[in-house]
C-alpha cells in the first residue's frame, strides 16, 4: 500500500503541475482546477473545466469527447452531486431550484444548463489515477488538452 500510495501521489503532483501549466496563446490559464492544488488533502482524482480565452468553462461534454477521442478515460458531469457544480460556478440558488424543479423526474445534465441559460456551463471533467496509470498516460492527456488552447 505504502508503494501505491507514492504511484498515485507522484502521478497526482504530476497531473495537477501539467494542468497548472497549461496556458492559452495569450497566456490566460486553460484549466481552472477544483479540490486542493497539491497533494494536501488530495487523492488520485482531479476535477477541473477547460477554460475559453475569456476564461469561461467549455461544455464538459465536449472536453469528455475529445479525451475520449484520444484514447483517454475521463468522467464528465456533476459526479452524483449538482449542489458542487452550483457552488463552484456560483449559481444563484433560486435558478437552480426553478430548474430543478421545471426538469423533475426527466432531470439531465443538459436540461438543467438551458434551463439556467443558453451556454451556462453545468460539469466539470475528473481524471482518476490508480495503480495502471503511468507517466505517459498524464503527458498524453496534457497533449489533448493543449489542443483547446486556441
Amino acid at each position: 500500500m505504502r508503494r501505491l500510495k507514492a504511484h498515485v501521489g507522484r502521478l497526482t503532483a504530476a497531473c495537477l503541475s501539467g494542468l497548472q501549466a497549461l496556458r492559452h496563446r495569450s497566456g490566460e490559464r486553460l484549466v481552472t482546477i477544483y479540490g486542493p492544488a497539491t497533494l494536501r488533502d488530495r487523492g488520485g482524482a482531479i476535477a477541473f473545466n477547460v477554460l475559453d480565452p475569456e476564461g469561461r468553462p467549455v461544455p464538459y461534454p465536449r472536453v469528455e469527447r475529445r479525451l475520449r477521442e484520444a484514447g483517454i478515460a475521463v468522467r464528465g458531469g456533476c459526479f452524483c452531486n449538482p449542489g458542487a457544480a452550483e457552488a463552484a460556478f456560483g449559481f444563484d440558488p433560486w435558478a437552480s431550484a426553478r430548474c430543478f424543479e421545471a426538469a423533475g423526474d426527466a432531470f439531465t445534465v443538459e436540461r438543467f444548463s438551458s434551463c439556467l441559460g443558453a451556454g451556462t456551463p453545468v460539469g466539470a471533467i475528473r481524471i482518476s489515477l490508480g495503480l495502471a496509470n503511468r507517466e505517459a498516460d498524464i503527458e498524453r492527456t496534457l497533449d489533448a488538452l493543449s489542443s483547446f488552447s486556441g
